[in-house]
């Protein structure tokens, strides 16, 4: 070999041979094992983090890629986490691999793992049967359907304060609250301080 010339890479993973040679365990990364899966709710924003459990001194070059052409590169000292954001959509579901290589050349095992994201469902629309009541009577909140398994709709009603509170939660579009009191029947006239949200797993709407 010539001076200059780069040294052979002869499997072809990257890392030259003298490299190689002198990658002895206590200077090669090993990366803890990732989840198989993540899920994920659309929209939401996520960090990827991985960890190399291979204590040694020197830094290390860390690399996820992903679908398309998602690629986050950086370099840390040998300890920190090995992270990198994910703002989840339809575009960035699908398989994401973690690589990393010391300071000294030395790489370690790749990992991976596969980012399921969940659909967010639609904003509801609550709907309050019937339009008078007195004290004592029952309040009949519904919405649309969302259809889907393991749907859970969860009623809420506005405090004084600003904050809503749930007030129950049912498995169908409809909840029959007992027994209304002054304050909810005042709610009654402004539909802004009933709500409703559709959660399906982990996914919730606004």
């Amino acid at each position: 070999m010539s001076r200059g010339e780069p040294c052979p890479d002869t499997d072809m993973n990257f890392v030259d041979e003298f490299r190689q040679f002198n990658c002895w365990p206590d200077v090669t990364p090993v990366l803890e094992d990732l989840p198989p899966v993540i899920e994920v709710c659309q929209g939401s924003e996520i960090v990827l983090s991985g960890q190399n459990v291979q204590v040694f001194p020197a830094d290390l070059t860390y690399t996820w890629t992903g679908p398309g052409l998602y690629k986050v590169t950086n370099t840390v000292p040998n300890g920190a986490p090995l992270t990198a954001p994910v703002i989840a959509n339809l575009a960035t579901e699908g398989n994401y691999t973690l690589t990393v290589l010391s300071s000294q050349g030395c790489a370690g095992d790749t990992v991976s793992l596969f980012l399921d994201v969940k659909p967010v469902p639609s904003t509801p629309i609550i709907d309050i049967d019937p339009a008078e009541i007195c004290i004592g009577d029952s309040i009949i909140l519904s919405s649309q359907l969302y259809t889907g398994q393991d749907v859970v709709y969860t009623w809420l009603f506005q405090s004084p304060g600003g904050s809503f509170n749930a007030i129950g939660s049912s498995l169908e579009p409809i909840y029959i609250l007992q027994n209304a009191q002054k304050m909810m029947m005042v709610a009654m006239r402004s539909m802004s301080l009933w709500k409703v949200v559709h959660r399906r797993m982990r996914c919730h709407s606004t």
